[in-house]
């Protein structure tokens, strides 16, 4: 069964500057450099770029700095090394407001560095050596305890050290702070981490990984995806909820506090799978059903993808945090991401609140459905 969420219900919640709770960010930083090619290599190919540019980058930096220009208190945690780029990014965290008191320099490694070439149809590919990243400690997560028991929300994300992700996801859960996660770049995350993450946050690559009986199934319907007209997105949605629905009762199982389950499909959309009984507020300890909420991706020109799954996080986290329910982050999530796909560049380009609510207004808002499962 599908049903369309009525497009009134969702009209009242829009991009507001109402105070919230703050949000802590196990983050990172590198300094990015992209090329913009007019296609991708191939392997042994030599190309000549279009444009290059860099800037301060990294998956945790660009949540960071989503939230604060959406108006929101942020504590990252981030390391780095002393350097120009370090230089850099404590400037960029001062202009942004951003909360300085958990960003450690060392010397003992240079900060993180990143490269990404991306064609002209925004596709992109990327690579990223962490440096100073993986030099923070569960000690360095541990002194931010006090921090954590005050936020609204915790993000993290694998561009990090993961022993100070799991004691920074531990203490989340010690203070019922719900934790989302982003587990890219993809690796099994550990038992700890896997216990007391809240929601996740994924891929159609990284969904993969985490559940790997899919894999065939999945390369089949991105086989269709590629032959597929716009109108019939919706349908294609459809068929990758079906393709996770089996996998869904273990998945949950295995994570034990885990509440939804949210993967990103590119132009596709998104989807969102939650236990009935966490819809409603509570849990149930029998065989649980699920519901999908689907939702389509903004119509937009795409010039640069890198960075759109970040905004696309920090879109949702804002949402959740003043207090949206599921379909209303997940589309205010969808326009953050269509908004940084119609840009050039990442941190640069994350939208202020005026500028989404502008972008907002020039478009219909992304079509929300509910199928059941």
């Amino acid at each position: 069964m599908i049903r369309k969420k009525k497009q009134a219900d969702l009209e009242r919640y829009t991009v507001s500057q109402q105070p919230t709770r703050p949000v802590f960010v196990a983050a990172n930083f590198i300094q990015a450099t992209c090329w913009h090619m007019p296609h991708l290599p191939q392997y042994g190919e030599s190309c000549q770029a279009l444009q290059v540019h860099t800037e301060a980058g990294g998956k945790g930096l660009n949540v960071t700095v989503g939230l604060a220009r959406l108006k929101h208190q942020v504590s990252p945690l981030i390391g780095c090394g002393r350097d120009s780029p370090a230089e850099g990014l404590l400037r960029l965290l001062q202009q942004e407001g951003v909360d300085q008191r958990f960003v450690y320099q060392f010397e003992q490694a240079p900060s993180g560095q990143g490269g990404g070439f991306i064609d002209q149809h925004g596709n992109n590919m990327i690579a990223v050596a962490l440096g100073a990243n993986l030099l923070l400690t569960a000690e360095h997560g541990l002194a931010c305890t006090a921090t954590i028991a005050g936020c609204g929300l915790v993000y993290g994300q694998f561009e990090t050290a993961i022993s100070a992700l799991e004691q920074v996801f531990q203490l989340a859960l010690q203070h019922g702070v719900p934790a989302i996660l982003n587990p890219s770049p993809w690796q099994q995350p550990t038992p700890a981490i896997q216990q007391s993450t809240h929601t996740l946050l994924l891929n159609g690559v990284e969904i993969q990984g985490l559940i790997p009986a899919l894999q065939q199934d999945w390369q089949r319907l991105n086989t269709s995806a590629a032959l597929r007209a716009p109108s019939s997105r919706q349908q294609l949605r459809q068929q990758y909820a079906r393709t996770i629905q089996p996998h869904l009762a273990s998945l949950f199982a295995a994570w034990h506090n885990l509440h939804c389950l949210i993967v990103t499909l590119g132009d596709a959309g998104c989807l969102a799978f939650q236990r009935v009984n966490d819809a409603v507020g509570k849990r149930s300890s029998g065989n649980p059903a699920f519901v999908c909420w689907t939702v389509a991706a903004c119509s937009v020109e795409a010039l640069d993808s890198v960075g759109a799954g970040d905004a696309f996080a920090a879109g949702y986290c804002a949402a959740l945090l003043k207090g949206m329910p599921l379909p209303a982050a997940l589309q205010q999530a969808s326009i953050c991401g269509a908004y940084m796909v119609s840009q050039r560049g990442v941190v640069n380009a994350l939208p202020t609140v005026e500028q989404l609510t502008t972008f907002m207004l020039a478009r219909q808002p992304p079509y929300i459905f509910q199928i059941a499962l």
